[in-house]
């Protein structure tokens, strides 16, 4: 099994504490009937192409969903000790139903395929210019209004919003059935938590492939855990709680307005040594960035393979890190690999640095 080491020695002032301390929350939101108790929240989009009806009760389907996407979230958060936290979600407490903009689309269905995600973010942004009281941060989720679950549409993460379909096939009070319908409910509900980790600053990775079958692991959502959730355990990594914890969306505080995403995210690293023994590659490196971290990430990256990139979080001394992978870890072992490191910046900025690793040689790593 690998272990990433977390040992926070630092005394520089720009890395903060791991965990947070309890902050108060700055009261909460309140738009209309719906409330929440965090100053930032998911933006909800429902978009209608021009020859689509809305889908029936989408409202309710969709609440449900997010709203377990929220306790999701919450659980994970928690298990990496980063105490009750998810992301904002706006609801009326009165009918557990969360706030949906909806927009309307100019165009028809056909004109909104798989690569027509700025098309519609376009038509989103347009909407919120004329309505700037309903968007409550700068993540987004668009759920597209399709006839048909396996009509094309856009289906991913972009910058801050990710893109994911409604319809009425797809309900979340089916989701434990061992039933055709059950399962394209549990893919679907895979496929909307991945795709929101995206929405939220959360890249590709995966853990270690010991951990897949250790009680209380098993596979990260943002590798293939699109497709193992509902049936086995399905886990954020640590690296992405440290990202979420620094998401807007999770901040318990109120910010000055421009705090998150705008700070100086200047980074420089340097890798100083790379050893193999005994099976396990080691890394030392150092590094300075331009304003507070509170970790740093590293990414064990295979050539065309990110969804493979084993992750863990590695900090030891001032300006220097260290980590260390087991290579009975990764899951490819017929190419070049990289390490990224990565910066988390406290206003939930990032910024990496990638450097040669290793490359396989008749199944054999060998240091480049």
């Amino acid at each position: 099994m690998s272990i990433f080491l977390c040992s926070i020695s630092c005394t520089e002032d720009f890395f903060e504490n791991e965990i947070p301390k309890s902050e108060p929350i700055a009261g909460k939101t309140t738009i209309g009937a719906y409330q929440s108790s965090l100053p930032y929240n998911l933006n909800v989009v429902y978009f209608i192409p021009s020859d689509v009806s809305a889908r029936p009760e989408y409202e309710r389907r969709i609440s449900e969903f997010l709203l377990a996407a929220q306790e999701y979230y919450r659980q994970n958060m928690y298990n990496w000790g980063y105490g009750n936290r998810t992301f904002g979600l706006l609801k009326n407490p009165t009918t557990n139903r969360i706030k949906i903009n909806v927009v309307s689309g100019s165009k028809p269905m056909a004109s909104y395929n798989y690569s027509s995600g700025n098309q519609i973010l376009s038509e989103v942004n347009s909407w919120f210019a004329v309505h700037p009281t309903d968007k409550t941060s700068e993540h987004t989720i668009v759920f597209t209004a399709t006839p048909s679950i396996n009509t094309e549409i856009p289906y991913y993460g972009l910058g801050r919003n990710c893109f994911v379909g409604d319809n009425e096939y797809n309900d979340y009070q089916y989701f434990n059935q061992n039933t055709t319908r059950g399962n394209q409910v549990k893919a679907y509900m895979g496929g909307l938590l991945h795709e929101l980790g995206h929405g939220m600053n959360l890249p590709h990775d995966a853990l270690p492939k010991s951990l897949q079958n250790t009680p209380g692991y098993g596979t990260s959502l943002m590798s293939w855990g699109n497709q193992t959730y509902g049936y086995s355990s399905t886990i954020l990594s640590k690296p992405t709680a440290a990202i979420l914890n620094n998401c807007q969306l999770f901040s318990t505080v109120a910010k000055p307005a421009g705090y998150f995403y705008n700070q100086n995210h200047g980074m420089q690293a340097s890798v100083t040594q790379r050893t193999l023994s005994n099976g396990r590659i080691h890394v030392w490196g150092n590094f300075s960035v331009g304003s507070p971290i509170n970790s740093l990430n590293v990414y064990f990256m295979p050539k065309d393979a990110p969804y493979h990139a084993v992750s863990g979080t590695a900090i030891q001394g001032s300006n220097a890190f260290y980590t260390y992978l087991d290579i009975s870890d990764l899951y490819l072992t017929d190419r070049s690999y990289t390490i990224v490191v990565q910066a988390q910046f406290v206003d939930g900025g990032s910024n990496w640095q990638t450097f040669p690793l290793f490359n396989f040689v008749n199944g054999t790593p060998v240091i480049q």
